[in-house]
């Protein structure tokens, strides 16, 4: 059959046209892909690093941390960081607690008993600020409401809510049975 698409042997050449290739562009280059890994991308150059960064985000900040200042110094950058995004409560105190668990293995014993003394202390005093009541909330416990004032706020929740007429529900209960 000589029509087949699938038979090798049909000869498909025009007159005048040329022969097709033997091997097409396209299979070349799925093989040299299959066979070679893409070569690695050099790091780019200290000088430039911070350019390339820039380029990449505008907002990113190059430190060295060659000693502890260059260390401590990222503290503050991190703290702006969080109040210009206005970073919630929640992420930052989840920032700050997987930082620990990266950096666990690099604490000795005397540094996580001091992480602890420093975490109860902070406990201790959210709580107490807690547990502890206001000025003003005090002052309001302590004082007393007069007849007048009782008065005042029973006329304030009657106009808010209105008042039942004398009478009005005194037959309710009479309309349903308790099963209770």
């Amino acid at each position: 059959m000589a029509d087949s698409w699938e038979d090798d042997d049909a000869d498909v050449t025009l007159p005048g046209a040329a022969a097709p290739p033997a091997a097409w562009d396209d299979e070349e280059e799925e093989e040299d892909l299959a066979n070679n890994d893409p070569p690695p991308k050099p790091p780019p150059a200290p000088a430039s690093e911070k350019k390339v960064v820039a380029e990449k985000d505008p907002d990113a900040v190059v430190i060295k941390l060659d000693n502890m200042n260059d260390h401590l110094k990222l503290v503050p950058l991190l703290l702006e960081r969080f109040e210009a995004k206005k970073s919630k409560d929640s992420h930052v105190f989840m920032f700050v607690k997987e930082l620990l668990k990266k950096t666990e293995s690099r604490f000795s014993a005397a540094e996580c008993g001091d992480l602890a003394i420093m975490a109860g202390n902070y406990q201790k005093t959210k709580q107490q600020a807690i547990d502890k009541p206001t000025e003003s909330n005090a002052k309001k416990k302590s004082k007393k409401k007069s007849k007048k004032e009782k008065l005042e706020q029973k006329k304030k929740v009657d106009d808010l809510f209105g008042v039942a007429e004398a009478g009005e529900y005194d037959h309710y209960e009479d309309q349903y049975d308790d099963f209770f």
